[in-house]
């Protein structure tokens, strides 16, 4: 049976304020669906959502009970604020047991686009559960490559951090809204990996907001649960500590939020230094220095970068190059934000790069790209 709610118990449960009268009126004499009705009348309350009873007295946490009992904890449903003596589970009971009615979707393309399938996968059950599967799927889906340094230990630089991909993909069954029916998703592309959580910002925070430290929680329930069973590092902005996993990466983790949506997209680190053709820098942050310039060993390029200007230039050419085989559109702004650099240094490489018979401009200023005419440019 699912967790279904009428229309008149959701006006019940959920009275709307004053504000927003007016437009749930507008809502009601459009053709509105079941779903931006029930969304309309408690977004204003949507941390209330967990804590609304279901019909269920009775569910199957087995998959919740092994993970607590692996690490000494006995399952407690009334210490995990899922159920109130003789009464019936609550919606975070229900998404914590077998029974939860929302799934998690992860579809690996072939290339940059979504037209040819190689795998895909469906996880159901308890949200550990899905955790899990999910997890143990992008362990398998990530590769690493091995770098021969001349060392007695080998390098070994995964396409993504691992730490980021696991917050971007756990924020999603923390945070996201639980009153859309939408499921959470995962699409991998040779270049980047996105991550989709039905929902924007918890409580109208920006992105922004959320940069600078803001925090909110919209499933406190489920966030203590996953918290018992040491999902959750610590309470800090996952955000910030997706973008820590990237520092000095040229390609930055993207973020997008709408009132139904939440995309992070992250960058596979090694296939941005196949496009440019350089060997990425063994560092302790996995290649997130700079790459040795025109194919050179890391050694000699961590060398000529410290010591010489020329080889320094060529590496934000580099980067300006693999950027633009990604997206021939980009504009010195957006070039300069996505590698750190100030505009004018972005100008003068462009400048530089042009003269050099390695990019060229198709089309107009405003609705025109930039074609690459050679691999990289020469030291």
């Amino acid at each position: 049976m699912k967790n279904e709610h009428t229309f008149e118990e959701f006006k019940r449960d959920f009275p709307p304020k004053n504000e927003l009268k007016a437009e749930i009126v507008a809502f009601l004499n459009s053709r509105a669906s079941d779903d931006e009705i029930k969304r309309m009348l408690i977004s204003d309350v949507a941390h209330q959502y967990e804590r609304q009873l279901t019909p269920y007295d009775t569910l199957d946490f087995s998959y919740v009970a092994k993970r607590l009992a692996d690490r000494g904890i006995v399952f407690d449903d009334f210490g995990l604020e899922i159920r109130k003596p003789g009464g019936n589970y609550n919606n975070a009971g229900l998404i914590l047991s077998a029974s939860n009615p929302f799934v998690t979707k992860i579809a690996v393309f072939e290339g940059l686009k979504v037209d040819t399938f190689l795998d895909k996968k469906e996880y159901s059950g308890s949200i550990a559960e899905q955790i899990d599967k999910a997890m143990d799927y992008m362990k398998l889906v990530i590769r690493e490559r091995v770098v021969i340094t001349g060392s007695p230990q080998r390098t070994v630089l995964p396409d993504y951090p691992a730490k980021a991909v696991r917050e971007a993909i756990l924020n999603c069954y923390c945070h996201r809204d639980y009153t859309l029916s939408a499921d959470i998703r995962v699409f991998v592309f040779d270049n980047r990996i996105e991550i989709y959580s039905p929902g924007g910002v918890p409580e109208g925070l920006s992105i922004e907001d959320i940069l600078n430290g803001a925090n909110a929680k919209r499933n406190p329930i489920l966030v203590k649960a996953l918290d018992k069973l040491d999902y959750i590092e610590n309470y800090t902005s996952g955000i910030r500590r997706i973008i820590g996993e990237y520092e000095g990466f040229p390609l930055q983790p993207e973020f997008y939020a709408s009132d139904a949506l939440f995309k992070v997209t992250l960058f596979n680190k090694n296939h941005y230094y196949d496009q440019l053709k350089v060997m990425p820098h063994s560092s302790k942050n996995n290649g997130d220095e700079h790459a040795g310039v025109n194919g050179a060993s890391n050694a000699n390029a961590q060398e000529i970068v410290n010591h010489s200007g020329k080889a320094t230039k060529n590496t934000i050419r580099n980067e300006i190059l693999g950027l633009m085989r990604r997206d021939g559109t980009l504009t010195q702004v957006q070039l300069a934000e996505l590698t750190g650099k100030h505009r004018v240094t972005i100008a003068k490489s462009m400048r530089a790069l042009r003269a050099a018979g390695l990019i060229e401009r198709v089309g107009s200023r405003k609705s025109g790209y930039w074609r690459i005419l050679e691999n990289r440019p020469s030291a």
